[in-house]
């Protein structure tokens, strides 16, 4: 696959390892959000699922307009971006509904 980010003249390649390293980067970023609500939110998992989920929404507009980017791999894109969420997202929500009952 290839892609372009906003300003590039040309799309370059997509490596694997682009994935797993951004899914990954992403997660820990998640992690610490939760964190910090876990110690500062009155409903921690409430307030990390809505966040979490609109900031999911507003990651699929990179893709949407990724320019010099074939149609196909932008759905790809902004599926990866959904299916990392939905595996991720539920998890730690539900740690933090746990430690929320403590």
């Amino acid at each position: 696959m290839e892609a372009a980010s906003p300003g590039a003249e040309e799309a370059a390649e997509i490596p694997v390892g682009g994935f797993a390293g951004g899914v990954l980067f992403w997660s820990v970023a998640g992690i610490v959000l939760a964190v910090a609500l876990a110690r500062w939110a009155r409903r921690p998992a409430r307030t990390f699922t809505v966040t979490t989920v609109a900031l999911t929404a507003l990651s699929l507009a990179g893709p949407a307009v990724a320019p010099h980017t074939a149609t196909s791999t932008q759905v790809v894109l902004a599926v990866s971006h959904i299916v990392a969420a939905a595996v991720i997202i539920p998890v730690v929500a539900r740690r933090l509904s746990h430690r929320q009952g403590r």
